[in-house]
């Protein structure tokens, strides 16, 4: 399991499954793989300082299910960007998936 830094905001939005994806850099000296889990957690950070996690802060743990390599570089850590995505958490549905599901049950 890896951990990375994220706000109040980001949590909650993960938390609700409004956000199922993140630019993140690798981990020093590892890889992300399909399957490992992530877990995002409060944190915060001072311009020009590294995030400082908050004890006892908020967090949330999510399973990945893709890892696209970007071909870049975060010019932060040096290290290399990855896309990854997972299942989106919570009972989030969708505008267009509500509506359908609405006109549908109106319909019978």
């Amino acid at each position: 399991m890896f951990t990375y830094p994220a706000n109040e905001e980001q949590i909650s939005e993960i938390e609700r499954g409004l956000r199922c994806e993140a630019v993140v850099p690798l981990p020093p000296g590892a890889s992300l793989l399909i399957g490992e889990t992530i877990l995002f957690a409060l944190s915060s950070a001072r311009p020009g300082q590294q995030p400082s996690y908050v004890k006892e802060g908020d967090s949330v743990l999510v399973s990945l299910t893709a890892v696209t390599d970007l071909g870049a570089i975060d010019p932060d850590t040096g290290r290399a960007l990855v896309r990854i995505a997972w299942k989106p958490l919570g009972s989030f549905v969708p505008p267009v998936a509500a509506l359908k599901r609405a006109a549908n049950s109106r319909r019978s």
